[in-house]
């Protein structure tokens, strides 16, 4: 997985450092591409053509050309699909536009939180969440919420690099580590 992490950012760093120049574009293509990626994921044989090499960069170019063309992408997103694909990097897709997304998040001054939940929250305990990290981070946040049976109560963030554990789990894990350290 460390490698793929290599890729993606190598590539979106470089389609992020294009795309800067026609920031117009960067959230349509950024679109297009996520679009791209999602089909992929969803349909097996597409994703076998993506990550095997039993097929020659010529029919996997035409693939991508006709998948392209029949989503009607702009010539910008065509292109830079094409590149993944002759570099055979399609099967990598879905890590590059996540972060090429975290990428143009960072220029906006927004910060991606992965929230885990126990179960469901509401939409007044989403936004207090939201408020709170705003505040923590000091900049505007984008949540994306998972529920974790395992976390038993409470919840668990993920935002600018740190977690923030406020989960029942995370508070018996930390618990027991301090008992068996001695400190309780």
């Amino acid at each position: 997985m460390a490698t793929q992490d290599k890729v993606a950012y190598r590539y979106a760093k470089a389609f992020f450092d294009y795309l800067k120049e026609d920031s117009g574009q960067a959230g349509k293509v950024l679109n297009e591409l996520r679009q791209f990626a999602q089909l992929i994921a969803k349909n097996e044989e597409l994703k076998f053509v993506a990550s095997t090499p039993a097929f020659t960069e010529e029919e996997r170019r035409a693939v991508v050309q006709d998948i392209a063309s029949k989503m009607k992408v702009t010539d910008l997103t065509k292109r830079l699909l094409i590149v993944l694909s002759d570099l055979k990097r399609l099967g990598h897709i879905e890590a590059i536009v996540d972060r090429l997304y975290h990428l143009f998040l960072e220029t906006q001054n927004v910060a991606l939180l992965k929230v885990k939940t126990a179960e469901e929250l509401d939409d007044s305990h989403k936004s207090k969440i939201e408020q709170r990290f705003g505040k923590i981070l000091g900049k505007k946040v984008e949540a994306r919420y998972e529920i974790d049976p395992s976390l038993i109560g409470g919840l668990r963030v993920d935002a600018g690099g740190r977690t923030y554990d406020g989960s029942v789990d995370g508070w018996l894990t930390s618990f027991e580590e301090r008992l068996v350290g001695g400190y309780v």
